[in-house]
C-alpha cells in the first residue's frame, strides 16, 4: 500500500478546490467580472420573467432556479429594487434551468447570480449568492452613477 495516500490525496485535493468554488460562489461575497465588449440586452424566450425593456437604461439581471432557497429568499428583495428602480434601470429575471444563450452573455456560474450591466451594455459587476436589499440597492444606486 506504498503511495496510496499520494494517490488518494491526488483524487481528494481536486475535489476539495472544486467545493471550495462552488461554497464561495454561494457566499454572500461579490465578486466583480472584469468589463467586457459590449452585452446586447438579453431578448425574452421562454424562461424569462420579465423582459428587459429598450436599451438606454441600465440592466439588472438574476439567473435563478425555482428549487433554490436563496433564490426564493432573495424574490422579495428582487421585487422591492424592481419597485424602486423599475423606471431607471431594466429587470431581467431568468430561470438558469434555460436560458442558454442569456446564461453565455452574462457568463453564468450558478444560482443565484446577479449581473450588472451598464447603459453602454457592458458588464460592471457580478453578484453570487444570497444578498440583502440594502446591498443590492447600493449596487444599483452605483450603476445608475455611471455613463
Amino acid at each position: 500500500m506504498k503511495g496510496s495516500v499520494g494517490e488518494m490525496m491526488s483524487h481528494v485535493i481536486p475535489f476539495v478546490v472544486l467545493t471550495a468554488v462552488v461554497c464561495a460562489a454561494c457566499s454572500s461575497l461579490p465578486i466583480s467580472a472584469v468589463p467586457t465588449a459590449d452585452v446586447p440586452h438579453a431578448s425574452a424566450d421562454k424562461h424569462t420573467i420579465s423582459a428587459a425593456a429598450p436599451p438606454g437604461k441600465p440592466l439588472f439581471v438574476e439567473f435563478y432556479t425555482t428549487w433554490c432557497e436563496p433564490c426564493r429568499q432573495m424574490e422579495p428583495t428582487i421585487a422591492k429594487l424592481e419597485g424602486v428602480y423599475g423606471n431607471r434601470v431594466n429587470f431581467l429575471l431568468l430561470d438558469a434551468a434555460g436560458a442558454t444563450q442569456e446564461k453565455i452573455k452574462y457568463r453564468y456560474v450558478s444560482q443565484p447570480q446577479i449581473v450588472l450591466v451598464d447603459r453602454q451594455g457592458k458588464i460592471v459587476d457580478t453578484i453570487y449568492g444570497l444578498q440583502g436589499y440594502d446591498g443590492l440597492k447600493a449596487q444599483v444606486d452605483k450603476l445608475l452613477t455611471m455613463p
